[in-house]
């Protein structure tokens, strides 16, 4: 008897719930106008991270960078640069900074008041200096890693840096 009548009522609940076709289509236009609106969130929250995509691409030499992008937060992007161990310290500084000379080119980057590259090799980290997007200037005079080194303060080098830096003539200025 217990069957009969949840069998009964379950016959007699979808009958309500089809029992009419004006009703079904009205019902499923509303939400078709909730997914348009909702397909339209989506695409302009899209158009606002392409906006704010930072690009990393120029960095051909870096085995991995991870980027933190704090710009809403505290105008700041940081890079994290991880450089082949083949490299030289020295040689692996120098091309995280000339390849920065590109970075400092992209709108984001412009953005940024200040922009923290750390330059690591097997996990450890031989240099990290702080780039001020407003102080670089780009141009042919100098090599693109002085542009960017200009435009930065270093706040820690390894020894092998600093003598490569001493050999390259890369000058850059310490906290």
């Amino acid at each position: 008897m217990k069957k009969f009548l949840g069998t009964l009522l379950l016959v007699l609940f979808l009958s309500a719930c089809g029992s009419s076709d004006d009703s079904n289509e009205e019902a499923s236009a509303e939400p078709e106008e909730e997914v348009e609106i909702a397909e339209d969130v989506e695409e302009s929250d899209e158009d606002a991270v392409d906006e704010l995509e930072i690009d990393t691409s120029m960095y051909e030499y870096a085995e991995n960078i991870d980027v933190t992008d704090a710009l809403e937060i505290n105008d700041h992007i940081t890079l994290m640069i991880d450089m082949p161990e083949s490299n030289a310290m020295g040689l692996a500084f120098q091309h995280a900074a000339s390849q920065t000379y590109d970075f400092l080119k992209q709108e984001s980057a412009k953005e940024a008041k200040t922009i923290g590259i750390n330059v690591r090799q097997d996990g450890a980290k031989i240099a990290m200096f702080t780039v001020y997007p407003d102080e670089f200037e780009e141009g042919p005079e100098a090599p693109m890693a002085q542009v960017v080194l200009e435009a930065s303060n270093v706040e820690m080098a390894l020894p092998e840096v600093e003598e490569y830096a001493e050999t390259t003539d890369l000058k850059f200025k310490k906290e």
